[in-house]
């Protein structure tokens, strides 16, 4: 287990001069890893390997916010939740953002600090910004006003808490009706169909 530990911090060592983005998740299934900032780096020597790796992520990351906002808006009650996340994730993937959601921006950096890691985090807190401005969008006007100081991290895992729970119980609710829908002797079959179907696609509507 020690040696398979320390082969995955070296893997995740190599990867982290070409993908700094990704740091931790490649040692989540061994250990406990605490979220930082993007932009830090643990040595002066590694800020600029760290700079120029996040740089040409973010240089690379095109945002089509229209497409985006096109979508259905979450609504206030939560119940298009699992809908409005898939299409979150999708429009982050395109633009090579899921960073966002994985952690805060964090502080700014020192003033000791070199300029390359100065302009990656005034970089980083652009993008940071232009996605919660894209996310407070796509929400109803109850769900802005309540989410507007809210950074995309911390907005999205709170509407997370919120909405999931939510979500898992009219999951188990539209399941629930859906297998109890049985045919009654004499009733129509054509009826019992329409309503088999509804239920059925209610429980679409949460995968």
């Amino acid at each position: 287990m020690v040696r398979r530990i320390r082969f995955i911090y070296r893997k995740s060592f190599y990867k982290f001069e070409n993908d700094p983005v990704h740091l931790w998740k490649v040692l989540e299934g061994s250990r406990k890893v605490r979220k930082k900032p993007l932009w830090k780096a643990e040595s002066r020597r590694d800020s600029t390997c760290l700079a120029k790796g996040v740089e040409s992520q973010i240089m690379a990351s095109p945002i089509n916010f229209n497409q985006f906002l096109e979508k259905e808006k979450l609504k206030s009650n939560g119940n298009n939740f699992t809908d409005w996340f898939r299409h979150v994730r999708i429009f982050l993937a395109g633009g090579n953002l899921q960073y966002v959601l994985d952690a805060p921006l964090g502080d700014p950096p020192a003033e000791t600090e070199t300029d390359e890691v100065k302009n990656v985090y005034a970089t980083q807190k652009t993008r940071y910004s232009q996605v919660q401005c894209a996310i407070l969008c796509s929400l109803e006007a109850d769900l802005q006003k309540r989410f507007e100081h809210h950074d995309p991290h911390e907005l999205v895992n709170e509407l997370k808490a919120i909405f999931e729970t939510h979500a898992a119980v009219e999951c188990y609710e539209a399941s629930k009706h859906f297998f109890d829908c049985m045919m009654e002797e004499g009733s129509s079959v054509s009826e019992h169909m329409l309503a088999m179907t509804g239920h059925a696609k209610k429980l679409m509507t949460w995968e």
